[in-house]
C-alpha cells in the first residue's frame, strides 16, 4: 500500500510543517514524489491553502482520489503540540484574527478556555483529527513529529526529498513536561483523548 506514485502532504499546524514544506520546495520537482497541494494557487484563502484537511483536498484535486496517490500526515504528542500552539499564539496571535487568535498569557488559562470551547470556531485551534476528515477510501500514512530526523527523514529521502537538520519557525521556551500540572494534564487528556488513542501517545508525561 505504501508504494505510491505520489504523496500529498497534509500540514497540521505546529507539527514542523514549515520545515517539511521547505524540504519539498527546495527539492527538484523531477526527483520528488511528494506534493504540497495548492502551493501556487491564488484562489483560496491562506488558511485553506496552507492547512487544508484531506476532505478539502479530495474535493478540489481529482488526482488525490486516485488509488496510486496517498496522503502523508505528521502528528505530534498532544501535550507538546498544545504547548507549542499556545507559545506561538502568545507571540503571533491577533485578538481580531479569525484564523489564529491571541490567547491567554497563562498556559493553564488557555487550556481551561479550550475545555470551555472558547476556541472551537478557530481553524488553527482544531484537534489534530480534524485534518483527517475525508480520509475514507484513501491511504493515509501517519508519521510522528518526534521521529522527524529518523523515520520521517528516511521516508522523505526514499521519496526523493533532500533533507536538512536546519530548524524553521522554532519557538524557544521550557520543555512541555516542565509546565504541566496534574490539573492541566487531566484537562488535556479530556480534550485530546481521541488523539492519544489513535496516534499511540502515552498519557504519561
Amino acid at each position: 500500500m505504501e508504494n505510491k506514485k505520489a504523496w500529498i502532504y497534509i500540514h497540521i499546524p505546529k507539527t514542523a510543517g514549515q520545515f517539511v514544506k521547505s524540504r519539498i520546495i527546495e527539492t527538484k520537482k523531477n526527483t520528488s514524489k511528494i506534493i504540497i497541494p495548492f502551493l501556487n494557487d491564488k484562489g483560496f484563502s491562506p488558511i485553506l491553502k496552507f492547512h487544508p484537511n484531506i476532505s478539502f483536498v479530495k474535493k478540489q484535486i481529482s488526482l488525490s482520489n486516485d488509488e496510486r496517490v496517498g496522503f502523508i500526515v505528521i502528528v505530534r504528542n498532544p501535550y507538546d503540540r498544545l504547548y507549542s500552539l499556545w507559545k506561538w499564539s502568545t507571540s503571533n496571535g491577533n485578538h481580531s484574527d479569525v484564523e489564529f487568535p491571541g490567547v491567554e498569557k497563562k498556559f493553564e488559562d488557555y487550556i481551561i478556555s479550550l475545555g470551555k470551547s472558547k476556541y472551537d470556531g478557530f481553524y488553527f485551534m482544531q484537534k489534530q483529527t480534524f485534518w483527517f476528515i475525508g480520509e475514507e477510501n484513501s491511504f493515509v500514512k501517519i508519521m510522528k513529529f518526534e521521529e522527524l530526523n529518523t523515520t520521517v527523514k528516511t521516508f522523505f529521502e526514499n521519496n526523493g526529498i533532500t533533507w536538512s537538520n536546519k530548524k524553521i519557525n522554532a519557538i524557544l521556551g521550557q520543555d512541555y513536561r516542565d509546565v504541566y500540572t496534574p490539573k492541566i494534564r487531566d484537562m488535556v487528556i479530556e480534550r485530546c483523548h481521541e488523539e492519544f488513542e489513535r496516534f499511540g501517545y502515552s498519557l504519561d508525561l
